[in-house]
């Protein structure tokens, strides 16, 4: 083989292997990386625990991006995207070498010839066209990653803008129960005046009516409150069995599936009214069926700062165990050791 036919390969197996460096492309893919940090598993891998009762805004946000399936297939769209800049600035073609010798019986140097063979079917790219097509790879890269950020903004501005109406809905139920409570002090006062003869029915008359205003108004903005939640969990992709009515009971038969019993945690527990109700209600779902006794269940656990007596005992008549602990502390999810003897 000539030297000149050595530099002829040397220049094909250059070519016929060349791949372009694009400035950018590494930067594109450590930000996809970043920013997709928990999609990088498949779904049914992610440990992802219910929102607690005091979750903060980074806490729903989180929770929403990891439960939006349009968000995510958006990233995967960048990912694709991002892939294709070094595919676009490599050759299409695909280097063969191969070694042809007649057995006739001649000479082997004569007989015997070294092949560069490509794809018949595609043209060799000069290393400044590809430069050009890595480029343009790497801007619909861009186009992917801007389509991404702006769905991601979209999803945050609707939690941020949700999740700050609950706030203020909770604020004025707050400052609502103490204008009922307030009117229900000073119309207290005004019966007790009446009763004495010191005071008039028209004002008595007059606060009752204000009474059954402000309560009802009160109710109102409860009613409110709840469609309020039942938006900013939808919108982090917390859906209810019946909007408004019942569930999630997915979270509680996702938390069964580790084999522990579940614990009902309140920081105050039991103060509403039908505690003999609410027991059957809270051990329906965290209790364990009696056998040969249809539509009840025992056990379960119910924990709290503070347990309304009345609750406690008809707690622990239904089989269950209360205790009264420090709950601060615990989250949705959180897997406890109780050690009652120690």
């Amino acid at each position: 083989m000539t030297r000149i036919h050595a530099l002829l390969l040397a220049a094909g197996l250059s070519l016929s292997s060349c791949s372009v460096h694009i400035e950018g492309e590494q930067e594109q893919r450590d930000l996809a990386q970043q920013l997709g940090a928990r999609y990088q598993k498949p779904f049914a891998e992610r440990e992802t625990l219910p929102l607690a009762a005091e979750a903060t805004l980074a806490d729903w946000l989180a929770h929403a991006e990891s439960h939006n399936g349009e968000l995510e297939a958006k990233w995967h769209e960048w990912i694709a995207a991002v892939e294709e800049v070094p595919q676009a600035a490599t050759q299409d073609t695909t280097p063969m070498l191969g070694v042809e010798h007649t057995l006739d019986g001649g000479s082997a140097l004569d007989r015997t010839g070294l092949m560069l063979m490509t794809d018949t079917m595609a043209n060799w790219v000069l290393p400044g066209r590809l430069r050009d097509r890595g480029l343009a790879a790497l801007a619909r890269a861009k186009v992917a990653a801007a389509a991404f950020t702006t769905a991601r903004f979209e999803l945050q501005a609707e939690i941020a803008e949700r999740y700050v109406a609950l706030a203020l809905a909770d604020q004025e139920i707050a400052l609502q129960e103490r204008l009922v409570a307030a009117i229900a002090f000073v119309s207290a006062s005004a019966d007790a005046r009446a009763g004495a003869g010191l005071g008039s029915q028209r004002e008595r008359l007059d606060l009752a009516t204000q009474q059954q205003r402000t309560s009802a108004q009160l109710q109102r903005m409860r009613t409110e409150r709840r469609a309020l939640l039942v938006a900013l969990c939808a919108a982090a992709g917390i859906h209810a069995d019946e909007a408004g009515q019942r569930g999630p009971l997915k979270q509680i038969e996702e938390l069964k599936k580790k084999g522990h019993l579940i614990a009902y945690v309140g920081d105050v527990v039991g103060t509403g009214s039908s505690r003999k109700s609410a027991t059957n209600s809270v051990l329906w779902y965290t209790g364990q069926d009696i056998p040969f006794v249809p539509n009840k269940r025992f056990g379960g656990v119910c924990m709290g700062a503070k347990i309304a007596p009345i609750f406690f005992n008809t707690m622990e008549d239904a089989g269950a165990l209360p205790i009264e602990l420090d709950v601060n502390q615990m989250e949705m999810g959180d897997v406890i050791e109780l050690r009652p003897f120690e």
